[in-house]
């Protein structure tokens, strides 16, 4: 069935309406992701056949920890969120964590224009429009407006871009700060673990929030990096995350703060981080082309992190599909084997990427239970539990990613 006219100016009448769908000039190219092969080390696989070594005791497995919030953190959380009552703080807290674990990138053009074939069908599948006259199906149309855009609303997602102002800033502070840095500091302590003789000098954050990466690095490479470069759009964000790090036992002094990526790739970074941020961008074009800048700042390290749910995974897969493909065009002739995935790797089960969604893999880091500001007396302390002398866990697949990507680049 070919649209009519009326039908083409309902489609953009809509578009328009909602004001949550980017049009691309060209439909993106769908990348498609390659599903890797996991081999066995033949020394380990004798081993198992002989019955020497118990499967479930191989070399490859690593237990994580539970990972403790530094107390400078903790501290500067506190005085941070000082001036303000506990309780909405809290509520509005977890409000902004569910509702930060459920996005879903915007829709594509051509994606938005096949949910809404979609909904037509389903509208006019008890009638025969090729039986009307225009004006008639015109009318049609007409009437069914209202149904057609409910039902579009129920099959797309309401995706708008969250602006951080100084009190959703402390929000997301008290909803995502520990469990983001409990994920990155798992990230840098495998790369790390696998590459002790490396010595970054200098670290790029993309959608740096409230400098949780620069938490995580400090802990790891503090003698030798002297220089954090922290990119976000939100100001509050800027000084939220300034005056945490300010209570840092090491006072860093080389951590600057950008509103906007620089013009120029030509001064290159050591680790270049992308941490829960690709989501944040409207369209596959823009999170295409940062990923492309930040990979030509790469001089060793680009780490893409994203959250532990369906969309979350895609997105990464999407990044690195496209660097493992632009890069294996640019780069095939001087150096056969110029970059390789240093992760998602067997260690971390991470290995498969494929488009069906019980293909998403992710990784669960644990974490002492702090998250929440909870006042006990006069006092105020971050805890998500009661105080107590013994340890407490909180298990947070939420905060696992869906996918990291450690692109090396030698």
């Amino acid at each position: 069935m070919q649209p009519n006219c009326w039908q083409i100016s309902l489609l953009w009448r809509t578009i328009t309406m909602l004001r949550r769908f980017t049009a691309l000039e060209t439909i993106q190219k769908r990348w498609a992701s390659v599903r890797a092969m996991v081999k066995i080390d033949e020394s380990v696989n004798k081993q198992i056949e002989t019955d020497e070594l118990n499967p479930k005791r191989h070399p490859g497995i690593i237990k994580s920890r539970a990972i403790q919030l530094p107390e400078w953190i903790e501290k500067a959380m506190i005085e941070a969120t000082a001036d303000h009552p506990v309780k909405p703080l809290r509520k509005v807290a977890g409000i902004l964590a569910n509702y930060l674990k459920q996005r879903h990138p915007p829709l594509e053009k051509h994606e938005f224009v096949d949910k809404l074939t979609e909904v037509q069908e389903l509208v006019s599948r008890k009638v025969d429009l090729s039986k009307l006259s225009n004006d008639e199906i015109d009318e049609f149309w007409k009437r069914n407006q209202y149904n057609v855009k409910i039902k579009l609303k129920q099959r797309v997602y309401a995706w708008v871009a969250v602006e951080y102002d100084a009190y959703k800033s402390l929000c997301y502070m008290l909803a995502r700060g520990a469990q983001e840095y409990s994920v990155l500091y798992q990230i840098f302590n495998e790369i790390h673990l696998a590459d002790k003789e490396f010595q970054p000098k200098a670290l790029f954050d993309f959608g740096s929030g409230i400098g949780t990466v620069t938490w995580a690095a400090s802990q790891f490479w503090i003698t030798s990096l002297n220089e954090y470069y922290c990119v976000d759009s939100s100001g509050d964000m800027h000084r939220l995350a300034e005056s945490i790090i300010a209570n840092h036992p090491s006072k860093l002094k080389e951590v600057y703060f950008r509103q906007f990526l620089p013009s120029s790739a030509r001064i290159k970074s050591d680790i270049v981080v992308s941490a829960f941020s690709l989501m944040e961008l409207p369209n596959a074009q823009a999170r295409l082309e940062v990923v492309l800048n930040l990979w030509m700042r790469t001089n060793n390290y680009l780490i893409i992190v994203e959250q532990g749910t369906n969309a979350g995974f895609r997105i990464v897969n999407e990044a690195r599909d496209f660097v493992l493909d632009m890069s294996s065009k640019s780069l095939e002739t001087d150096n056969p084997n110029p970059f390789h995935v240093f992760a998602p790797v067997s260690v971390l089960q991470m290995i498969h990427s494929g488009p069906d969604l019980s293909d998403q893999v992710w990784f669960v880091q644990n974490i002492r239970c702090v998250g929440s500001v909870q006042r006990q007396g006069n006092s105020r302390r971050l805890s998500s539990q009661p105080v107590s002398t013994e340890n407490r866990y909180t298990n947070v697949p939420d905060t696992a990613i869906g996918g990291i990507n450690c692109l090396f680049k030698s």
